[in-house]
């Protein structure tokens, strides 16, 4: 039986974004006010930094790290991508007293017991210093448990789909998987660049972004 009561924030910035991280605790503190049953938070990507008690080098990183221990001893579950912290940390830093180590997988089960439909949202353009793949793990987990996804690319964010070394990473989703959609917000996109889209297999081109279920930030 699905739990209608469980609420799930992916977080997928690191604490130098400060706005992501501002959202992110907002939306906590209005799902505890509200007694949600169960309310997690869930640190993919950049976002692993956050679990690193930056001490006194930085004072609003600092005040983000006392407030996710804050929403902790609240009762928020604050879960941390395992495969993430291997590219980036070391676990022995890890306070695991606030801080609990998961799986791409547990993500995705957790994911399954809500009643919502999943929209994993794209927002940030690729760069040479980030793991591309990361982008896509979240969608095969989802995609693997025979859950619908759409993929929801920001203006911002289709040089995930116009470059051809990232869109080929993109492609094979809707070669492969029934259960997903490819959609290309394409407000204020110049002509050429609407060509290439048009032109890609698979994606859908909207003037809006009209998001209904849950929202994962990918």
């Amino acid at each position: 039986m699905k739990n209608v009561n469980t609420n799930i924030y992916s977080l997928y910035t690191g604490p130098d974004d400060v706005n992501s991280a501002s959202q992110a605790q907002q939306w906590c503190r209005q799902m505890l006010g509200a007694e949600t049953a169960e309310l997690t938070v869930w640190f993919f990507n950049d976002a692993v930094y956050h679990i690193s008690d930056p001490g006194d080098k930085n004072r609003q990183q600092k005040s983000i790290y006392a407030t996710w221990k804050s929403l902790a001893a609240s009762g928020v579950h604050l879960r941390v991508c395992k495969a993430a912290c291997q590219r980036r940390l070391v676990e022995a830093f890890i306070n695991q007293d606030i801080f609990e180590i998961s799986s791409l997988t547990q993500w995705a089960d957790q994911v399954i017991s809500t009643e919502n439909d999943i929209n994993c949202l794209i927002q940030r353009a690729i760069v040479e210093t980030e793991f591309v793949r990361e982008q896509i793990d979240p969608v095969l987990a989802l995609l693997a448990l025979d859950i619908s996804v759409t993929v929801i690319f920001y203006p911002q964010a289709l040089d995930h789909l116009l470059v051809e070394s990232n869109w080929r990473q993109w492609r094979m989703l809707p070669e492969m998987e029934e259960n997903v959609r490819l959609v290309a917000i394409a407000a204020g996109v110049k002509t050429t660049d609407l060509d290439i889209l048009r032109a890609r297999p698979g994606v859908l081109l909207e003037s809006e972004l009209k998001p209904v279920g849950e929202i994962v930030y990918v």
